[in-house]
């Protein structure tokens, strides 16, 4: 006997026929799709290398950054440091290095067998400018301006960092800054450590070079373009940043600027708070860890900070419960006055005066 067909089956009526049958076709549909590509990073560009020369070029000046460079002075002798391998663009291709010495305009300063290399443009260096009374006592000798003694190559720099004078007193840089024609920032160096008990001096010693510059290079050369001048704030970056042992190298980069200090305590207030997250994940990770840390808050004071696990309570995961971390945030103290006018000081009447006896070329 001839069949009819498949029959559908009892109770099955023509709106589940059609639904199956839509189903079916969905299901068909999608296996006859191919499979979605697999995702890539977003930090990849696989055709990089297929851009036009001119467009490759602008890509590699744009990754060009800023690095600390030292320059200090021992037995007459100028001595420059850098991290090693801190320039990634000398390392990648034989493009981007010849891109980066074009852009960057890296000259070689090394005094050693170490090569050290510097860019005048991205670059900053890292010296102290000798700070001296703004009126020498008499029979106080007279400091040579480090200036002098800076190779002809480096007098195109762009930007430099200075030791903070750590007084109450007002004071002026030995160096001469206007002898840097090119010069556009002057940043004043400060541990990110550090910011929150010492901000009192560095904020002071940016003050003072705004004064020099106001009453000092202003009075001498009346049209000369000051530089712009504020704190930098040098940290530790990636992995480094969640060391406790740093080893020999100074790796720190320039992390933040700051022109006030409430800049300076709204990121002493993260830097601690992201320090508390620290201890709280090595104590998770490590049962029985005893992490004994002395944390300055923003007075100076130390504090400590961390208990081992099971001292506190427990909570419903059965990790320690601990408390919320140091308000660092709260209760700041109140911002150092600004330094008196420069005009209202006695130093600064006799400065203006031309009381100033400024600083001899080395011989």
């Amino acid at each position: 006997m001839a069949t009819a067909g498949p029959r559908p089956a009892m109770g099955t009526n023509d709106s589940d026929a059609t639904t199956s049958e839509t189903n079916s076709s969905l299901r068909s549909e999608q296996q006859n799709q191919s499979p979605p590509p697999p995702a890539r990073s977003a930090q990849v560009f696989t055709l990089f290398p297929n851009l036009p020369p001119e467009l490759r070029a602008p890509i590699w000046r744009h990754a060009l950054t800023g690095r600390i460079v030292k320059w200090t002075r021992s037995n007459n002798q100028n001595i420059f440091t850098a991290p090693k391998k801190s320039i990634p663009l000398f390392n990648v291709c034989r493009e981007s290095r010849e891109i980066a010495m074009l852009y960057g305009e890296y000259i070689d300063i090394s005094t050693s067998d170490e090569p050290v290399f510097f860019s005048p443009i991205v670059d900053y260096l890292l010296f102290e400018p000798i700070w001296a009374d703004l009126i020498p006592k008499p029979g106080a000798k007279v400091i040579p301006d480090p200036l002098d003694s800076l190779p002809p190559s480096l007098q195109a720099v762009r930007n430099i960092m200075v030791h903070p004078h750590y007084t109450d007193e007002r004071k002026r840089p030995t160096a001469l800054f206007e002898k840097l024609p090119r010069l556009e920032q002057v940043l004043v160096a400060a541990d990110e450590k550090s910011i929150g008990f010492q901000s009192k001096f560095i904020l002071g010693t940016a003050y003072d070079i705004k004064l020099y510059y106001a009453a000092d290079v202003r009075k001498r050369l009346p049209d000369f373009k000051i530089p712009y001048i504020a704190v930098g704030c040098l940290g530790w970056t990636g992995s480094e940043r969640r060391k406790m042992h740093h080893g020999t190298q100074d790796t720190r980069e320039l992390v933040k600027v700051f022109e006030n200090e409430v800049q300076m305590k709204a990121h002493l207030s993260e830097v601690r708070e992201e320090e508390w997250r620290f201890t709280q994940e090595l104590q998770r990770g490590r049962p029985g860890l005893k992490l004994k840390l002395n944390f300055r808050n923003v007075n100076g004071k130390g504090r400590d900070v961390g208990k081992a696990r099971g001292d506190g309570e427990r909570g419903p995961d059965g990790a320690a419960k601990n408390a919320d971390p140091p308000g660092y945030s709260r209760g700041l103290v109140n911002a150092p006055e600004d330094p008196p006018p420069y005009a209202e000081t006695e130093e600064g009447r006799q400065m203006a005066d031309g009381g100033v006896t400024h600083a001899v070329p080395l011989p």
